[in-house]
C-alpha cells in the first residue's frame, strides 16, 4: 500500500513473477561439464580445436548436436547471442575462463618461435611434452598466472600422455596471426609517416605561395 497523491491509502496489487528458466551461459556450462568437467577442454573439443575462442551459430549448434543436447539448439544460441553478433566467444560462456585462455595463448606466441620451439625448450630438448615438464617449466619461461594443470587440459586436448609439436596446430596459427598484426601495425605506421612528411612539406611550401595567393 501507499499513499495517494489525495491522500487516501491506495492499494498496490503486486504482479505475480513470471518464473524463467535457468541463464543460457549457465545451460551450456552445465551441459559440457557432463560431457568434460574441464571447461577449456571442453570449448576445444566440442566447438574450437583451433583454439580461435569465437564460434559461429553453425559450430556451436553442430558441436551441442554432436554432443548429444537434445534441447533447441538454435533458440539456445539465439539467447546467447545478445549482440546478435552470429558468433559466441568463450567469455560469453565462462569469464574467468576465456581471459586465462588468451592470456595463455598470447603468452605462448609471444615467448616461444613455433610449436617446435615451445616443445624443445619446455621439454628441455626433447621432441615430445609431458605434463610434468609442462606444470614444472613454464614458470621458468615467465610465466605469471599459474593454473598450469587446469591448462594442461586444454593443450592435451585428447587427454594424450605427451604433445608434439604437430598437435599444436592452435599455436601455428596463432604465430601466423600475430605476424599479420605485426604487418598491419608497420604498415600503419609508414601510412602516418607518410601522411606527416607531406603536411610538412606543404606547411614549408605554403608562404612561399602567399605572395601569388594576394594577386
Amino acid at each position: 500500500s501507499r499513499l495517494s497523491d489525495g491522500g487516501m491509502m491506495e492499494r498496490r496489487h503486486s504482479q505475480p513473477k513470471m518464473r524463467r528458466g535457468p541463464l543460457p551461459q549457465v545451460v551450456v556450462r552445465n551441459f559440457i561439464a557432463e560431457v568434460e568437467p574441464n571447461i577449456l577442454r571442453a570449448w576445444l573439443k566440442i566447438f574450437d580445436p583451433e583454439y580461435r575462442f569465437h564460434i559461429t551459430s553453425d559450430q556451436f549448434c553442430m558441436g551441442m548436436e554432436r554432443a548429444g543436447y537434445a534441447g533447441d539448439v538454435y533458440l539456445l544460441f539465439q539467447r546467447l547471442d545478445t549482440d546478435n553478433s552470429g558468433k559466441l566467444t568463450l567469455d560469453e560462456i565462462d569469464e574467468d575462463a576465456a581471459k586465462l585462455c588468451l592470456t595463455f595463448k598470447q603468452w605462448c606466441v609471444a615467448s616461444f618461435e613455433s610449436p617446435l620451439d615451445m616443445v624443445y625448450r619446455l621439454s628441455r630438448g626433447k621432441d615430445y611434452l609431458s605434463e610434468e615438464d609442462f606444470k614444472l617449466r613454464c614458470r621458468l619461461f615467465d610465466w605469471k598466472d599459474g593454473q598450469e594443470e587446469w591448462l594442461w587440459k586444454g593443450v592435451a586436448l585428447h587427454n594424450e600422455e605427451y604433445v608434439r609439436p604437430e598437435m599444436l596446430k592452435w599455436m601455428a596459427l596463432g604465430k601466423e596471426e600475430h605476424r599479420e598484426k605485426e604487418e598491419l601495425k608497420k604498415l600503419a605506421m609508414k601510412v602516418h609517416a607518410v601522411k606527416i612528411r607531406e603536411r610538412q612539406m606543404l606547411a614549408q611550401a605554403l608562404p612561399q605561395f602567399k605572395p601569388y595567393l594576394k594577386r
